[in-house]
């Protein structure tokens, strides 16, 4: 790192208006690529938070525990980190817009499959499989977005685009607090 050549560059502060503001948003919408790849992700986590109800699912239908509610915590992590090193070694270089369908398309079936089960070992394995394929959508969501905005707007659009993940995430987790109050007895609030 000390070897590489410090470049200086030049900021020039622009007055904040209400062009330059959503100025994200529109490069967004007029670009159906990152558009296509921000609203997949975005729905897809929206409807798909099983997440939310792991407490309730290790209590009242696989009757596991404190213990077994690690695990299920602990298992879209590990699916996510066992792909992201079989990534590193063997990146996405063709066809990412079919894998990109694809893998949203395995996270919403492994969605499903933890939804129905009642065995704790094939619950881990859709939530393994449900991170693993969120991984892989991240990436190429992430480098979608990234290769496809210029210089100058690829902060506005990181913006937009983090905003919008964190939104469906919560909305998607808000979603499920009335099913976990009914489920638990307990008021939510």
């Amino acid at each position: 790192m000390s070897l590489v050549q410090r470049q200086e560059v030049a900021i020039v502060r622009k007055a904040v208006t209400w062009t330059s503001l959503v100025a994200g948003i529109a490069f967004i919408r007029a670009q159906p690529v990152v558009l296509g790849a921000v609203s997949l992700d975005l729905f897809a986590v929206l409807l798909g938070g099983a997440t939310a109800l792991l407490p309730i699912y290790a209590r009242d239908i696989l009757q596991v525990g404190p213990w077994g509610l690690g695990l299920l915590r602990s298992a879209p992590a590990l699916g996510a980190l066992a792909m992201a090193i079989l990534l590193a070694h063997k990146p996405i270089t063709s066809y990412a817009g079919s894998i990109l369908l694809g893998t949203v398309g395995m996270f919403g079936i492994a969605t499903i499959g933890f939804g129905l089960s009642h065995n704790l070992w094939l619950s881990l394995i859709m939530l393994a499989i449900l991170g693993a394929a969120d991984m892989v959508s991240v990436v190429i969501r992430r480098v979608l977005v990234q290769v496809s905005t210029p210089d100058p707007m690829r902060g506005r659009v990181s913006a937009v685009e983090s905003v919008f993940i964190g939104a469906s995430n919560e909305l998607g987790l808000a979603r499920c607090l009335p099913l976990c109050s009914v489920a638990s007895g307990r008021s939510p609030w």
